[in-house]
């Protein structure tokens, strides 16, 4: 086993499980784009891609600006995209992103980081991104970004807000 400081970050498709089960084919076809693109933008990120969960990717990055970074162009991209579509073939995520210590086994990533950043990623509005204040506060975020504090929120199974 590794252990290491990192960034990690999870996604998720907005409305999926809706989606799908209003018409499983098209939310395939969404799931497949949706996966094309941000794994593009997370690999062209300097970001590591450790699994796909349903309608989600685990990735992991060596710098909490390159995660944000890759967020920012994610939903940037998404924008992007959606404007060009009809709506029933638009799709959004949202993102959630925390810096911890992580234990790596068999290409995987275990650890308090890991479960921070899985539960912080559901307080993302549709189209957003939510980070953790140990990334505000190993970045000094607020001087490159436009940032609004939601304060503090108890997470489940998680000790401290």
């Amino acid at each position: 086993m590794k252990r290491k400081l990192a960034a990690i970050m999870f996604s998720d498709m907005v409305g999926y499980s809706r989606l799908i089960d209003k018409d499983e084919n098209h939310g395939m076809k969404l799931l497949d784009e949706h996966n094309q693109i941000l794994s593009k933008l997370i690999r062209s990120s300097n970001g590591r891609i450790v699994k796909y969960i349903g309608d989600g990717i685990f990735s992991v990055f060596d710098s909490s600006i390159e995660a944000i970074d890759c967020a920012i162009n994610i939903q940037n991209s998404l924008d992007n995209r959606n404007n060009k579509e009809q709506e029933i073939d638009q799709f959004m995520v949202r993102i959630g992103i925390h810096v911890g210590d992580v234990v790596e086994k068999d290409k995987d990533l275990y650890g308090d980081g890991v479960n921070i950043a899985a539960r912080i990623e559901p307080i993302s509005l549709s189209g957003g991104i939510v980070i953790s204040e140990a990334v505000y506060n190993s970045m000094q975020a607020g001087k490159k970004y436009s940032l609004r504090k939601i304060g503090p929120v108890k997470l489940k199974n998680i000790k401290d807000p």
